[in-house]
């Protein structure tokens, strides 16, 4: 952009979620700096019935996997209570069957699936390889999404 170029390291759900983020890149790249980016949404009226149900499901669930990965990166621990929450989330994301989704939506599913288990592994050990590795699939989920809402139009 501008003859520049940008690395995405990190994803929240507003500017001072990513404070965390932000700090561990301090030393080495003192010119990080965050970037709002609007997840779109809508009535997917020009998706299929599987595609329209599936993402009703998966996408809150994806912003709260943010909303915790990038928290934790702050407190250092993710909220009990929200925890519970987003796990019966998570279970009905994985009941969906994707055998008939569109492909950058069966990408995005399994990267939500992913950052899940990555987050677990976080809150279970304070694995926080598994935190980066958290928010890397929330980065593919995004843009496996993007790829998905683009080729509707």
């Amino acid at each position: 952009m501008d003859g520049s170029f940008y690395v995405l390291a990190g994803i929240g759900t507003e500017q001072g979620s990513v404070g965390g983020i932000k700090a561990k890149y301090a030393e080495a790249f003192p010119d990080f700096f965050s970037k709002t980016f609007e997840i779109p949404g809508g009535s997917y009226s020009n998706a299929g019935k599987e595609d329209s149900e599936a993402i009703k499901i998966s996408l809150p669930v994806f912003k709260e996997l943010i909303t915790l990965s990038s928290g934790a990166f702050g407190t250092g621990a993710i909220d009990n209570e929200k925890w519970e929450n987003l796990s019966k989330q998570v279970a009905a994301v994985k009941g969906i069957k994707t055998d008939n989704l569109h492909a950058q939506l069966k990408e995005f599913q399994t990267n939500i699936q992913s950052a899940f288990t990555q987050l677990q592994t976080y809150k279970n050990d304070g694995n926080e390889k598994a935190l980066w590795e958290t928010q890397q699939s929330l980065l593919n989920a995004y843009k496996a999404y993007t790829m998905w809402v683009s080729e509707l139009s």
